[in-house]
């Protein structure tokens, strides 16, 4: 899961117009996280592509996301994580293990996929934002937003988000890493306000009597 890490930001096309902020970008994604804050629940099926050329990958994977509240359920790259907004547990079963992280490493990790919540609000702290034009994607017209990272020793330095422009709905990115990877998610389905059980947010051990847990809090 480590190549497929983080996500966000452009390296400087130029300095000054990045000197202040965009307004086209920021209303666009002010009404991003305004739209996406007021579902109660949502439920996203997406599809990532990993490709690195000089690493001779290219590799796709199926997701699925379950979000309550600041709870959410991410199966991703054979492996499920749960998070009940107070720990985060990640059950592999191929080894049958699950590892227990604490909220604090949860909510500052710099990987989307270690918290797929941020991509709704990711742009609101530590990013610089340029709005690029109306671009197809997935089939859909959307507004394209480049996310330019302030801390430059992040690991990727440039996404590019894509929002309906009829819905102001997230239909995917584009994530650009330093080392060459370039890893592309589309939101395949996205369905809203269904009812979600607080329990599917706990790892729960009697399901899975056989794995190991591993308790990584400090």
């Amino acid at each position: 899961m480590k190549f497929i890490v983080s996500i966000i930001t452009l390296f400087i096309i130029a300095t000054g117009a990045l000197a202040q902020q965009d307004k086209q970008a920021k209303a666009i994604l002010d009404q991003l996280s305004k739209t996406t804050k007021a579902h109660k629940t949502i439920v996203a099926n997406f599809t990532s592509t990993a490709v690195n050329k000089e690493a001779n990958m290219n590799e796709v994977y199926k997701g699925k996301l379950w979000q309550k509240g600041d709870k959410y359920k991410l199966e991703f790259m054979d492996a499920t994580t749960f998070f009940n907004g107070k720990n985060k547990w990640v059950y592999m079963p191929d080894v049958q293990e699950v590892n227990l992280f604490a909220v604090n490493e949860a909510e500052n990790s710099d990987n989307i996929f270690d918290n797929p919540q941020k991509v709704f609000t990711i742009y609101e702290e530590g990013f610089k934002y340029l709005y690029t034009g109306e671009k197809p994607f997935n089939g859909q017209k959307s507004h394209e937003i480049e996310l330019i990272p302030t801390d430059t020793k992040k690991e990727y330095f440039k996404i590019k988000l894509y929002v309906n422009k009829a819905k102001t709905q997230i239909v995917g990115f584009k994530y650009f890493a330093k080392d060459g990877t370039r890893v592309n998610v589309t939101i395949d389905s996205f369905k809203v306000d269904q009812k979600l059980k607080n329990n599917m947010f706990t790892f729960d051990k009697k399901e899975f009597p056989d794995a190991e847990i591993i308790d990584m809090r400090e």
